[in-house]
């Protein structure tokens, strides 16, 4: 059940991600005045959610894994015997 939760989490991270960059540059568009600053303003909000999601994702990336990692060794050493 573990494994399941973990991976689906890694899945709906990068979703995650997606959405961010998204609405920063929906919020970026909305937030400016004028036909030309539409596209300044998407552009900024794009870069804007960019490091979001960079920051919040890469977080969670990080952690899913370590996971990864822990269950590879958990793997090995239930395969080698030695666990108890």
């Amino acid at each position: 059940m573990n494994r399941l939760l973990a991976d689906t989490l890694g899945v709906l991270n990068g979703v995650l991600a997606i959405v961010i960059i998204l609405g920063g540059a929906v919020v970026g568009m909305g937030s400016t005045l004028g036909a030309g600053n539409r596209i300044v303003g998407l552009a900024i909000g794009s870069v804007a959610g960019f490091f979001i999601a960079g920051g919040l994702c890469g977080l969670i990336a990080f952690l899913v894994l370590i996971e990864s990692h822990l269950r590879d060794i958990a793997d090995a050493t239930t395969q080698s015997g030695a666990r108890d």
